[in-house]
């Protein structure tokens, strides 16, 4: 009889690990379907993204850890966000020799690197006037690349839209994406 229940426990041993599986496996897959990532909305006006892009920098920290490399990084923002810049027009100025329109937002002035405005890869001086609210969007991610020689290594956030790989793989690559642009 010793032999008997010693198999039956075995058996027992043998259902629970496979429920205990079935269920692991289970929770697994919900787990994976219902999980989706959380991206930060982040809303400023002009002024306030002037702000933040003067505030574009090298990070220090990382320099002390890898002398050789440079880690670019946006103060407020990180890798995952979405930036939306939403002001008024103050200036629209089409470049033909840039086959760009440069729209400038109120608050810009404050920034060098931006007092020419944000260059959009087409024509849209009939879709956008002085006075106009609009929204602009940009992805925040993280991009690493080396230089040429293959000695440095440049990481940090980027605009997507602007300079990331959404607009080096856009049909449009001389400025940035019209799409990311709207009335409101």
């Amino acid at each position: 009889m010793a032999g008997t229940s010693g198999w039956t426990r075995g058996k027992t041993l043998l259902v629970v690990g496979a429920i205990l599986s079935v269920v692991i496996v289970a929770v697994g897959l919900f787990m994976a379907i219902s999980v989706k990532p959380v991206y930060n909305k982040v809303v400023m006006t002009g002024n306030e993204f002037a702000y933040e892009y003067n505030g574009y920098h090298t990070d220090v920290t990382n320099k002390t850890t890898y002398p050789n490399d440079h880690y670019y990084n946006l103060p407020s923002l990180k890798a995952g966000d979405i930036l939306v810049i939403r002001d008024r027009v103050t200036e629209v100025n089409f470049s033909s020799r840039a086959a760009a329109t440069f729209i400038t937002l109120n608050g810009f002035e404050k920034c060098p690197a931006l007092a020419d405005g944000l260059y959009f890869a087409t024509n849209l001086t009939g879709r956008y006037v002085v006075g106009d609210i609009v929204e602009v969007t940009f992805h925040i991610v993280k991009v690493e690349k080396r230089n040429s020689e293959g000695t440095i290594m440049y990481s940090g956030e980027v605009l997507d839209e602007w300079t990331g790989p959404a607009r080096e793989k856009s049909s449009t690559p001389s400025g940035i994406t019209p799409n990311a642009i709207r009335k409101i």
